[in-house]
């Protein structure tokens, strides 16, 4: 757990065990680390020690807020960045003992409140290339700020990454990210214009300033008068502002040029551990403590700490009213007009419901053994289709050949008729017509087309013309 107030007074921690309700100092139970941010400046790393980890259950930490009273300016606000203009502090529950992303994770919470976070921890479990890009050599640890050693993060290795490329190349420290190099300074370090009278844009030179006194000894020894040590001083001074803004300048766009390197963070060395631990957190805030618990709770074991600092003046006059007879309509006035607790004292409970885990895992898109099976699906359905269409192309051969067969018969049928039409176009025909033994001939006996004319004719005479197809036939005739 990280925290990033200006000035924090840590009271205690109260944890449980089964039942049972542990008080103890901070101290007694986990460890603090000091880090810098580049927006909330000082902040601390509370880490349990391991010894605790696996059950406890709850734990409540009680701050106190060194907030100024009764400032109309802040130094530590940016007027680009409305997080630094906070009043409170921010809590970002992560891993034990690796560096906190807080700008990512970071929970703000309002001074005198109590805050209830309750924490799901979720096991990431990662592939590695060609399907992940997770790496099982990644170091345990990781040092930054100099000697401080860190659990090994994909964020802390970004971070310390960039940092060590800036330290190289514009030979300062970017206070966006952890320093490794303490005796580095800062890029944006502006040491001469923080000091009154050396760098103001009046020009007005301090007579206790350090540029005055070199002036002054230089004097001394070329028999200066004091106008030409002011002088002297002055263009000292603007020389060495105008030397150090340049140098800032310098660091500045070395900076800028060593970042666009990594846009967005990404830096290729940096791989994700093939497991590793994040908390998914529910929170809800309630105003604490009530005006009618304060006199109480500055009477317990983590009050007392703070009852003797000069801001709660009030509030001890108002205990000792209360110990005395008819004071406490007293006491109740003091309260009323009093905020400073309000306005400082703030209550952080971090609840693990249970020691469940929610796994994450990250699996191929598509592995050997789902690529088997998906090709023998695909491969099954290919060879239905196939056997379907052979036994619908024979049985497309099947009907042609029934067709075809039909068709040449229907041919044959044709070819016998063809003779009786041809004698009704004129075509040339005998027909037989002798008569049986018997039976008169009433006719000739033969009959015989002419194409020239269409007329028939028989081989006695002509015949009667035959403009309707007629059927010939013989009838017998008896004699008697």
């Amino acid at each position: 757990m990280s925290l990033t107030p200006t000035f924090l007074a840590f009271l205690q921690v109260i944890h449980t065990e089964g039942s049972k309700r542990v008080m103890n100092d901070c101290d007694q139970v986990g460890r603090w680390r000091r880090f810098v941010h580049a927006q909330y400046l000082n902040c601390l790393t509370f880490d349990l020690f391991e010894v605790y980890r696996d059950h406890v259950r709850t734990i409540e930490l009680f701050v106190y807020l060194d907030d100024v009273m009764n400032k109309t300016s802040c130094i530590d606000c940016f007027s680009a960045e409305i997080k630094s203009q906070l009043s409170g502090a921010v809590v970002v529950v992560h891993n034990a003992d690796t560096y906190p992303d807080i700008n990512q994770e970071g929970i703000n919470l309002q001074p005198g409140s109590l805050t209830e976070i309750k924490v799901k921890t979720i096991k990431h479990t990662q592939k590695t290339p060609p399907y992940g890009r997770c790496s099982p050599d990644t170091p345990i640890t990781i040092k930054l700020y100099g000697t401080e050693t860190y659990a090994y993060s994909e964020h802390a290795c970004r971070m310390s990454t960039i940092q060590s490329q800036i330290n190289d190349l514009c030979g300062c420290n970017a206070i966006e990210y952890p320093y490794l190099n303490g005796s580095l300074p800062f890029c944006l370090a502006l040491n001469s214009f923080v000091h009154v009278g050396e760098c103001e844009e009046s020009n007005e030179i301090d007579s206790n300033s350090h540029s005055y006194e070199q002036s002054s000894a230089e004097a001394s020894q070329w028999n200066w008068t004091e106008s030409e040590t002011l002088s002297k001083s002055t263009n000292f001074t603007i020389s060495r502002c105008l030397a150090e803004l340049e140098t800032v300048k310098n660091h500045v766009a070395c900076k800028s040029e060593v970042t666009t390197h990594f846009q967005g963070d990404v830096v290729p060395s940096c791989t994700l551990p093939c497991a590793f631990f994040s908390y998914e957190t529910d929170r809800s805030t309630s105003t604490w403590p009530t005006k009618a618990w304060q006199l109480s709770w500055l009477g317990t074991k983590a009050g007392q700490k703070i009852l003797n600092r000069p801001d709660l003046a009030e509030y001890r006059r108002a205990r000792e009213l209360l110990n005395s007879p008819d004071g406490e309509a007293t006491a109740q006035e003091i309260l009323t007009r009093s905020d400073v607790l309000e306005r400082n004292l703030l209550a952080i409970m971090i609840i693990r419901p249970n020691f469940n885990l929610h796994n994450v895992e990250e699996k191929e898109v598509l592995s050997l053994t789902s690529l088997l099976s998906q090709s023998g699906g695909l491969f099954s359905i290919w060879i239905g289709l196939n056997m379907m269409s052979v036994i619908e192309v024979l049985e497309l051969l099947v009907h042609l050949f029934n067709t075809c067969k039909t068709i040449q018969t229907s041919t044959s049928v044709d070819d016998d008729g063809e003779q009786h039409t041809d004698i009704q176009s004129g075509s040339v025909a005998k027909c037989d017509l002798t008569e049986p033994d018997g039976m008169l001939d009433h006719v000739d006996n033969t009959l015989e087309m002419q194409p020239g004319n269409g007329h028939p004719r028989s081989s006695n005479g002509p015949c009667p013309q035959i403009n309707e197809p007629v059927c010939l036939m013989r009838m017998p005739s008896y004699k008697s």
